[in-house]
Parts: structure tokens; sequence; C-alpha cells
């Protein structure tokens, strides 16, 4: 498909929470760059989850190992 410029999330939805354009532009936009993703806790803590954001009650776990990865690696390469 040809290269399209993505249009503003505020400008598809004009009436939308300006929180909730805030959360996809920074979820969905720029997902697609590991560089500037935004981590799981930055997620949880964007004001639009406020209602459900609880840091007494979100786990957070150390990376995986690298070789967890391995079969999949060696499988799909």
């Amino acid at each position: 498909l040809p290269f399209r410029k993505c249009r503003p999330f505020a400008q598809i939805f004009p009436n939308a929470n300006p929180l909730a354009v805030d959360f996809l532009t920074k979820t969905l936009i720029i997902t697609f760059d590991p560089k500037k993703r935004i981590m799981i806790e930055e997620v949880l803590a964007h004001p639009y989850l406020e209602a459900y954001h609880d840091p007494s009650d979100e786990p957070v776990a150390p990376p995986l190992d690298p070789e967890f990865f391995e079969f999949d690696r060696k499988y799909w390469a």
C-alpha cells in the first residue's frame, strides 16, 4: 500500500475526551518505534486511566532472561 500520513486522532474524533486522544496517540501512533513507545508503567499512570490506576496493586516484574526467547529465535529464524 502507498504511504499515507496519519491523521491526528483529535481530527478523527473531534468530540472525544482530550485525555483519551492523548492516550491513543501515545499508545498507538508511536508504538511502531520501540524507542519512542511508552512503558507499561507510563500507560498505567496516564491520567485517562486514573480511575483504574493503583500503584500498590500493580506488581513490576524483572525483564525476562533473553534465553526465554531462544526457541522463538531458532524456530522463526
